[in-house]
């Protein structure tokens, strides 16, 4: 029941290098993160059926308040980038292409192959 957007730090570190390059600081607050959103519950679905793993465990959906943090999460974190996309012209791909190239070098950095 909880909706975020996974970012890559790859997809950050490059839109941090864009906006640098443009080496003009343009006042105000600007949101970036990965593109859509997903439930936590989804996120590690994806993250398994991109792994291509024979053995995968079950998971199951649970709300938010049988997984008790210190701190309180809002049920939708979601960010709107439109403010980053028309001031610098950035835009992050969809999450789950980024999870699929994160997945895919982390894999290449494990065996030397890719997915």
């Amino acid at each position: 029941d909880q909706h975020g957007s996974p970012t890559w730090a790859r997809d950050i570190a490059a839109a941090i290098l864009a906006i640098a390059a443009e080496g003009v600081s343009k006042p105000g607050i600007f949101h970036f993160c990965g593109g859509g959103a997903a439930t936590w519950h989804g996120f590690a679905r994806a993250i398994f059926a991109l792994r291509g793993l024979a053995s995968v465990p079950a998971l199951h959906a649970i709300p938010g308040s049988d997984y008790p943090t210190p701190a309180p999460r809002p049920a939708n974190s979601t960010l709107d980038c439109g403010r980053i996309a028309e001031a610098y012209g950035i835009s992050a791909p969809p999450w789950q292409q980024s999870l699929a190239r994160c997945l895919d070098e982390m894999r290449y950095a494990e065996t030397g192959r890719s997915l």
